[in-house]
């Protein structure tokens, strides 16, 4: 429940029976009620995560609710001029976040590389056979690639990860076109034995 200046912060463990069910709930204060909510359990075969950086621009992510993912990851970036919202030195305001998370209630409801959002353009290096990936919502800006980049494009872009049972995952740059920009199916690693 969110009222400004008024905040009440509710803690519940729901033990989750089914899988792949959308489970409804909502939350009620004395008098006051929250709208129904939704939240996705834990798949049975595949789990979806996508991974989005530099928001500001407020993007079409329909892709991505047809993507239908269970995890949302954010590579940061996401909120442009702070402190125009909450004021110079407020180190504790959240309005600019809330706002955020209203504008993509359909995303925020759902409940072996490194992904960041550090530039506006789509971009896959390896380094020692080790992926790492940026991405940005906005990805129209200028490019400076790593020297191990394998791949880079100036395209509006998330990453979508699906890890299978029995361990394969691959990871997708995919355009909010919903054009696979670059795919790579990774194997689990192998287990070293402890003694």
């Amino acid at each position: 429940m969110r009222i400004d200046e008024n905040t009440t912060l509710h803690h519940v463990g729901i033990p989750l029976k089914h899988r792949d069910a959308v489970y409804h709930y909502s939350v009620r204060t004395g008098e006051q009620r929250s709208a129904d909510a939704t939240f996705k359990a834990y798949p049975t075969d595949v789990l979806r995560v996508a991974v989005v950086a530099d928001w500001q621009g407020k993007p079409d992510l329909s892709v991505i609710v047809k993507d239908d993912v269970h995890l949302l990851l954010t590579a940061g970036d996401n909120i442009a001029s702070i402190w125009q919202t909450c004021g110079e030195g407020q180190k504790d305001c959240v309005k600019p976040y809330a706002a955020l998370i209203d504008a993509y209630p359909e995303l925020f409801r759902r409940g072996a590389c490194c992904i960041t959002g550090f530039g506006y353009y789509a971009e896959r290096a390896e380094v020692d056979e080790f992926p790492y990936y940026n991405t940005s919502l906005s990805g129209k800006g200028n490019q400076y690639p790593d020297p191990h980049s394998k791949f880079l494009a100036g395209e509006d872009s998330y990453i979508l990860l699906t890890v299978r049972r029995g361990g394969l995952m691959t990871v997708e740059v995919k355009s909010l076109k919903n054009t696979v920009l670059d795919r790579r199916d990774f194997k689990p690693a192998k287990q070293k034995a402890f003694r």
